[in-house]
C-alpha cells in the first residue's frame, strides 16, 4: 500500500490474503520514503494488522509515497474482510476517499449478505472509492448488493474481478474497467451509474474482460438522469437479460441515457432484443470513451510507480 494526503479508513476486519500492496500518495512519480511491513505471524519490525501499520507508519497530511507490504496471512483488520451493512460510508471493507491510491493482488469482501438467508438482502460495500486517481491491479471485489460503491474521482481497474448481483458497480466515477471479469452470483443489475448532468464526464466504461454467472442479468439501470455505461469488446454469457438495460426511474427520459454495446461477443452479446433506445455510439463518441482522454487526459496512470 501507498498512503498519503488524506486519511483512509478501513473496517474491522477478517480475512485470508495471499499478497498485496496499497498505495496512497500526494503526487507521482516520486520515490519511496520508507517500507512498512505488515506479518500476522509477529515477525519482528512488523505489524500485526494493516490497520495498526497505517496509524503508526502514515502521519497525518503525509506528502510521501509509503509502501505498505502485506505478507501472507489472516488479518483481524483484512481477503480483506467485513461483515456489515448497517451505513453504507462508514462499514464498507475498505474506504478509499484519498487522492492517487493504488491497490495491487488484494480481495476486498463484504461477507454480510453471504451469511443471510436471502430474505434480507442490504447494501453491503466491499470497497468504497472516491478520490481522485486511484487504480487497482489484479484485484478483487466481492459482496452482493452494492459491492463497489465508485463514487466519484477518475479511476481504473485493470485484471479485476467484480462479484455481486444488485446494484453492485455503482456510483458517478469516471472509470475504466479494463480486461476485468464480472461474476454476477444472483439474478440482477450489474451497474448502477450515476451522472446527473449531461456536462459531466462521467461514466463506466467496460473494454474487454468478461460477463458471467447467473441471470436474468440486467447491464445497467439508471441511478441518475444522464448514466452512462458502455460495454466494448466484452465477453457476455447468456446470463445477460435479451433487454440489457433499465432506465429505472427515468421511464420517458431514455434519450437522456447513454448506454451502449460495442463488438462484444458471447451468447448474451445479442442486441436484436435490446430496449429500442440502446445508444449506438458514432465513431467520435466511441473514441472519446475508450480512448485515454475519458479518465486519463493528463497521464496520471503513466506516472503512478511501476510495482510488481
Amino acid at each position: 500500500m501507498w498512503f498519503g494526503e488524506t486519511l483512509i479508513a478501513i473496517s474491522t476486519l477478517l480475512a485470508l490474503l495471499s499478497y498485496g500492496d496499497w498505495m496512497l500518495c500526494k503526487a507521482a512519480p516520486a520515490p519511496i520514503s520508507k517500507t512498512i511491513n505488515v506479518n500476522p505471524s509477529g515477525q519482528p519490525g512488523s505489524y500485526p494488522t494493516i490497520q495498526g501499520a497505517i496509524d503508526a507508519g502514515v502521519p497525518i497530511n503525509n506528502t510521501q509515497w509509503i509502501l505498505i507490504q502485506v505478507a501472507p496471512g489472516f488479518y483481524r483488520n483484512t481477503t480483506i474482510v467485513a461483515s456489515d451493512a448497517t451505513y453504507t460510508l462508514l462499514n464498507a471493507t475498505l474506504i478509499a476517499e484519498a487522492n492517487d491510491f493504488m491497490a495491487k493482488h488484494l480481495t476486498f469482501k463484504n461477507t454480510y449478505n453471504h451469511q443471510a438467508d436471502g430474505s434480507m438482502i442490504r447494501p453491503a460495500v466491499a470497497a468504497l472509492v472516491g478520490g481522485d486517481r486511484n487504480s487497482f491491479y489484479d484485484c478483487g471485489f466481492i459482496g452482493v448488493q452494492d459491492t463497489l460503491y465508485d463514487r466519484m474521482g477518475r479511476h481504473l481497474f485493470k485484471n479485476c474481478y467484480i462479484e455481486g448481483s444488485v446494484d453492485f458497480i455503482f456510483g458517478d466515477a469516471t472509470t475504466s474497467f479494463e480486461n476485468c471479469n464480472i461474476e454476477v452470483n444472483a439474478a440482477g443489475v450489474i451497474t448502477a451509474q450515476n451522472r446527473i448532468s449531461q456536462d459531466e464526464g462521467t461514466g463506466f466504461v467496460f473494454k474487454l474482460g468478461s460477463v458471467s454467472g447467473v441471470g436474468p442479468t440486467t447491464l445497467g439501470r439508471a441511478y441518475g438522469p444522464y448514466s452512462r455505461v458502455l460495454y466494448y469488446k466484452v465477453q457476455l454469457s447468456n446470463n445477460v437479460a435479451p433487454e440489457g438495460w433499465d432506465a429505472w426511474n427515468y421511464k420517458g427520459h431514455e434519450n437522456d441515457l447513454t448506454y451502449a454495446e460495442e463488438d462484444c461477443t458471447g451468447p448474451g452479446a445479442d442486441t436484436s432484443r435490446r430496449v429500442p433506445w440502446e445508444k449506438k455510439l458514432n465513431n467520435e463518441e466511441l473514441q472519446r470513451l475508450i480512448g485515454p482522454s475519458f479518465f486519463n487526459g493528463d497521464g496520471w496512470v503513466e506516472k503512478q510507480p511501476n510495482i510488481p
